[in-house]
């Protein structure tokens, strides 16, 4: 359609004033296979996570049928809408490669590394949304963010190696001013006007990177490879200082969030989670829509789900948390019980080999 493209917006008056809004991605900005944009450019791509500890109850999440028309239960009836675009995969298995199930930890640890922590403070390497974001996430101002409503820091899923967490944003006050702050660019402003902070920035990173070349020629491998990694962080910094002296292209979808003026309150109770959980999903959704960031973290809770609730003793004892409790102790019981069994068996296999040979079973200990 002549003249109609993905950054076509809807234009009106309200009191006086001009107003627009955005519109979703049609069909009709598509090419012929709806694998590609109507003029030839690739789809956008975007990764994202959102994390709920314990926030899952079999019998009102999992659908009940399989399929393309699959059911929706009560937990994810506001899917409805979008459902024909969604696959949803459920009962899946985490193999812990025989190390011990450690209830809170290995499940989500496997999710997010592919592999098995040894113990409870084991990482064994870099979260998948740092994979991701180390391919499509290098030109945008963010290569990631990551929030939780929690208020701790130490809420976290994302980990840039083993030694190495992405701290989350936990208020909802500084989130808004890293990302919506004196330092946004609007895409739909027609005055662009470079940062000069930003173009000072980026000239003395360019200075210090054209001593890389003349420093790695008087260290050893070790150290080179410390400064590969520290250098790769800086290369990026340079990349987002670019974008950032760059007029970025109009986004139709892109509309700055109010601002925020105060912090809100914080704490356990689940109405508390909630509501700086919203304020920062709010501030994560434009943040993608805006090109901000093409990978994002959010999390409603903790690693196990703490928030607390009127009329419960302690923080989310549900009925839910309990059953999951049980679970891993019935796990961790089976385990003991199968290596019991296995080491039985080994010695009677080692028995009967030195009976066999005329030694003593114990003669080699």
């Amino acid at each position: 359609m002549s003249g109609f493209d993905r950054r076509r917006v809807l234009r009106g008056m309200l009191g006086g004033s001009a107003v627009t809004v955005g519109l979703p991605l049609l069909n009709v900005f598509l090419n012929g296979n709806g694998n590609a944009l109507a003029d030839g450019k690739p789809m956008p791509v975007r990764f994202g996570t959102w994390h709920w500890g314990l926030g899952m109850q079999t019998n009102v999440f999992v659908p009940k049928k399989t399929g393309l028309d699959y059911d929706l239960p009560e937990e994810i009836a506001s899917w409805k809408p979008i459902q024909k675009h969604m696959n949803l995969f459920t009962n899946t298995t985490a193999f812990r490669d025989n190390y011990e199930n450690l209830c809170h930890y290995s499940g989500w640890v496997i999710l997010r590394t592919g592999s098995a922590p040894k113990d409870g403070g084991h990482i064994p390497g870099e979260s998948l949304d740092v994979t991701v974001a180390n391919q499509i996430g290098r030109t945008t101002r963010f290569k990631m963010l990551t929030a939780t409503g929690t208020g701790e820091t130490g809420s976290t899923l994302s980990y840039e190696n083993q030694n190495t967490p992405n701290q989350p944003e936990v208020s909802p006050l500084a989130f808004y001013t890293r990302v919506f702050g004196p330092d946004f660019q609007d895409p739909n402003t027609p005055d662009f006007k470079p940062n000069p902070k930003i173009m000072v920035r980026k000239s003395v990173l360019t200075g210090v990177m054209d001593e890389i070349k003349t420093l790695n020629a008087r260290i050893g491998a070790d150290d080179r490879a410390r400064l590969d990694q520290y250098f790769t962080g800086l290369r990026h910094l340079e990349r987002q200082f670019e974008q950032q002296l760059t007029k970025p292209e109009p986004i139709a979808s892109c509309k700055k969030p109010a601002e925020l003026k105060n912090e809100p309150p914080a704490g356990k109770e689940i109405e508390v989670i909630t509501a700086r959980h919203k304020q920062m999903t709010d501030i994560m959704v434009m943040a993608v829509a805006c090109d901000q960031t093409r990978v994002f973290n959010m999390a409603m809770t903790t690693r196990s789900g703490d928030p607390s609730k009127a009329g419960y003793e302690k923080p989310h004892h549900t009925a839910t948390t309990r059953r999951a409790h049980r679970r891993c102790g019935r796990l961790s019981e089976r385990s003991v019980r199968l290596y019991a069994q296995a080491d039985e068996r080994l010695g009677l296999l080692r028995r009967r080999l030195y009976q066999s040979k005329g030694r003593r079973p114990d003669a080699f200990g």
